[in-house]
């Protein structure tokens, strides 16, 4: 791919979601994130933000990592109502159920239920499979980002 790709958030850096991120940087997108626990996960060559309201304001597309469907809803709620948002889309990486799923998707931004299989092992050989759901418009959006 030739230059660089749209700005992407990534929200979660732990263990899961600290490779997905290095793994989009090292496709070639330029990205953005933010963990609870501090700049310390911020894979090389992503740029901190402080909070997920941050992240809303410099990607259209934002990636999920969190432990639960709680989490979740939490920071989509913070991205969905961010000033001057540029977030249009949510890529949801975490288990989090269907119930928690339909809820998320019904918060006002397009949502892209992506759980994964293949452990943080599959992540790094980037062999991972993605099991998403959403509008046909929504996945199409999100496809280059899943890919990457």
């Amino acid at each position: 791919m030739k230059g660089r790709l749209a700005v992407v958030g990534c929200v979660g850096l732990g263990a899961m979601g600290g490779v997905l991120a290095s793994n989009l940087v090292r496709a070639g997108f330029e990205v953005v994130a933010y963990d609870a626990a501090g700049p310390a996960r911020t894979p090389l060559g992503a740029r901190w933000a402080p909070g997920p309201s941050d992240v809303a304001r410099a990607a259209a597309t934002v990636v999920l990592s969190l432990p639960d469907g709680e989490v979740c809803q939490e920071v989509v709620r913070e991205l969905g109502t961010a000033r001057d948002r540029q977030v249009t889309h949510v890529v949801d990486t975490s288990t989090v159920g269907v119930a928690a799923a339909r809820m998320l998707s019904a918060m006002g931004l397009a949502y892209v239920d992506a759980p994964v299989s293949g452990g943080v092992a599959g992540a790094r050989r980037r062999t991972l499979m993605v099991m998403y759901a959403g509008t046909d418009e929504d996945c199409a959006r999100v496809e280059p980002v899943l890919a990457g």
